[in-house]
C-alpha cells in the first residue's frame, strides 16, 4: 500500500466558547510521508496565525444596544403619591431627583424603583418635611 497524500487537522479553542477547525492536505512526493505531514501541519499553523491576527485587528461587532425600559405609569403615580405624603412641592422633588443624578422626564424602571425606595425611607424618617423645606424654599414674590 502506497500513501499518496496526508491530511493534518487541528481544532483550536479561540475563547468565548468558540473554536476554529483547520485542515490541510499534502501530497506525498517520493515516499517522504513525514515531509508531507510536516508541510500540512505548517500550513494549518500559518492559517491559524493569520486568522488570529486578523481577529485581533478587526474589532468584534458591537452588541445590539440595550435600551432600559422607561418608568411605568404606576411607578410615576406612586412617586407623585410619595411626594404628596412627604409634602414636597414640584421644585423640592426636582432637587431631590437632581441630587441623585436622575431626570424625571427620562426615568427608567430601575431608576424609578431606586427613587421610590429612597423616598419611602425619607418618608419614614422624622423631620422630613422640614428637611424638604430647607432644600428648596420657593422664592417669594415681592411687590415693590
Amino acid at each position: 500500500m502506497t500513501i499518496i497524500q496526508v491530511t493534518y487537522e487541528r481544532l483550536y479553542n479561540i475563547g468565548s466558547y468558540e473554536s476554529l477547525r483547520l485542515s490541510a492536505v499534502a501530497s506525498v512526493d517520493g515516499g517522504d510521508v513525514d515531509a508531507a505531514w510536516g508541510e500540512a501541519r505548517a500550513q494549518v499553523e500559518r492559517e491559524c496565525t493569520l486568522f488570529l491576527s486578523d481577529r485581533q485587528t478587526t474589532p468584534p461587532p458591537a452588541p445590539a444596544s440595550y435600551v432600559a425600559p422607561p418608568a411605568s405609569e404606576a411607578q410615576r403615580k406612586f412617586i407623585a403619591t410619595l411626594q404628596d405624603k412627604i409634602g414636597w412641592s414640584s421644585e423640592q422633588l426636582a432637587v431631590y431627583v437632581g441630587e441623585h443624578d436622575l431626570d424625571l422626564a427620562t426615568l427608567t424602571k430601575s431608576d424609578a424603583s431606586a427613587l421610590i425606595d429612597g423616598m419611602q425611607k425619607l418618608a419614614r424618617e422624622e423631620g422630613i418635611v422640614s428637611w424638604a423645606q430647607r432644600v428648596v424654599t420657593p422664592a417669594r414674590l415681592s411687590v415693590d
